[in-house]
């Protein structure tokens, strides 16, 4: 039996005026709109099986927000609730109110105070665009369910080890090199899009940044789309980014550096694009789960306290010595988490337990693993070492909720700050790693 596709996009680029998410020190709300956001589908069917992969240019989507979009598209187009996939590209320059515990509240306009909460800080302008974007993506996949015509689908993989990003601790540790393109096709061969899978986290623009941007994912999404015709819906998913960046690979914060970076992981698309043969013999198969995790029990405020302490001297010192920005942004993301931790404590955001979802697509041999926060490399490079023979694993960061940092436990001890920014305990890691083995043998 063969398969049907469709793929669609809309523009979500918010009002300016805004906050944007991403970086604390930011303080002013946003003031403009560099390149557009977006929200694309992609819509598949397979005899009796229907799926949508839905990719939205935010920072992250927390689990009430999923779900109650995964309720609006099922009463659109019937597809289940459990066989959508709702994943953030990690977007920095986007809106305020998808990412749990972090909120820009408008003290007076223009400015904005980064607040620590206990889930979404829902100020006026957080839920007016959070029921605003529930009904567009719903919106947007019934359009494309509307579009499904016979189609075939491709895949092809590479690694990509430099120049665009590294290890965003240590410019010679391990993270996940592999780039994934997924092709779909009519029944003529005529392309209708495509998707791509890449871990980094797209963060080439920094806190000084004010403007709504894709950063370099847009430019790369813009040139693949020059190449292979404006009508073609490109489609981005990240993969495990929790310790991935272009801190090391980048030459300066501007939307110059976006551009080259851009362009570089645009090219290898294309250059898979054009070597992917398509099949329309695909079969495709869901399957999820609700797992439990321990949250993280929290030293006592005073000793926290005695430790920023410590790490704020030593950042002084490292500037007064002239250390070099890789050196001074290490010692200050640990300043950032240690803070974090002060605040979290202060919320009383310390110990119990959290109910998350895993969830598997399988297209032929390949499988979607979605995961609900940033995952570390070592963890995803184990996972996909350990999957089924001829598998093709690809992890999907950020999908259908968002837990935070997810690293194996040797990490905890190192302090660094996807370690101190960790919501979750030394031991969920290990459960999730069992637990995704075995959905992926479902």
């Amino acid at each position: 039996m063969g398969i049907r596709a469709a793929l669609s996009e809309t523009v979500i680029t918010p009002p300016v005026g805004i906050p944007l998410t991403g970086f604390m020190e930011r303080d002013k709300v946003s003031q403009g709109v560099h390149d557009d956001l977006y929200a694309r589908a992609l819509v598949l069917e397979e005899g009796d099986e229907i799926i949508s992969i839905v990719s939205l240019d935010l920072v992250s989507v927390d689990r009430e927000f999923v779900v109650s979009t995964r309720q609006l598209i099922n009463e659109m187009t019937g597809i289940p609730e459990e066989n959508i996939m709702i994943a953030a590209t990690h977007i920095h320059s986007s809106p305020n109110g998808f990412l749990p515990g972090w909120g820009f509240k408008i003290t007076k306009f223009p400015h904005v105070k980064f607040v620590r909460c206990r889930d979404i800080l829902m100020e006026p302008h957080a839920k007016v665009l959070r029921d605003y974007l529930r009904y567009k993506v719903a919106g947007l996949v019934y359009e494309t369910y509307l579009k499904l015509e016979d189609a075939k689908i491709g895949f092809r993989k590479c690694k990509i080890h430099k120049p665009i990003c590294v290890n965003r601790d240590d410019p010679k540790g391990i993270f996940d090199p592999d780039l994934v393109v997924m092709i779909i096709c009519d029944d003529r061969n005529d392309v209708l899009g495509l998707l791509f899978n890449y871990a980094c986290h797209p963060t080439v623009l920094g806190y000084t940044n004010y403007l709504y941007s894709s950063d370099f994912l847009g430019y790369a999404i813009r040139l693949i789309k020059n190449s292979l015709g404006e009508d073609k819906i490109i489609l981005f998913l990240n993969g495990a980014c929790g310790d991935v960046s272009t801190r090391f690979t980048r030459r300066e914060q501007t939307f110059r550096e976006a551009k080259r970076l851009g362009y570089i992981l645009g090219t290898q698309v294309l250059l898979l694009a054009e070597e992917t043969e398509c099949n329309e013999n695909i079969e495709v198969r869901v399957a999820s789960k609700e797992i439990v995790l321990p949250l993280r029990s929290l030293p006592k405020l005073e000793e926290l306290e005695k430790e920023y302490e410590r790490a704020k001297k030593h950042y002084r010192e490292l500037r007064k010595k002239g250390a070099s920005k890789g050196e001074l942004r290490l010692a200050f993301v640990k300043l950032e988490g240690l803070r974090d931790q002060i605040e979290r404590v202060k919320l009383g955001i310390s110990g119990g337990s959290v109910i998350c979802e895993l969830q598997s697509i399988r297209i032929g041999n390949s499988i979607f693993l979605g995961v609900p926060g940033e995952l570390s490399s070592k963890i995803a490079i184990n996972i996909k070492r350990e999957a089924p023979v001829n598998t093709n694993v690809i992890i999907v960061g950020f999908a259908n909720g968002y837990l935070g940092y997810i690293l194996p436990r040797e990490e905890y001890e190192k302090e660094s700050y996807e370690a101190l920014m960790s919501l979750l305990d030394i031991d969920a890691a290990d459960i999730l790693y069992k637990e995704s083995l075995e959905l992926l043998n479902l």
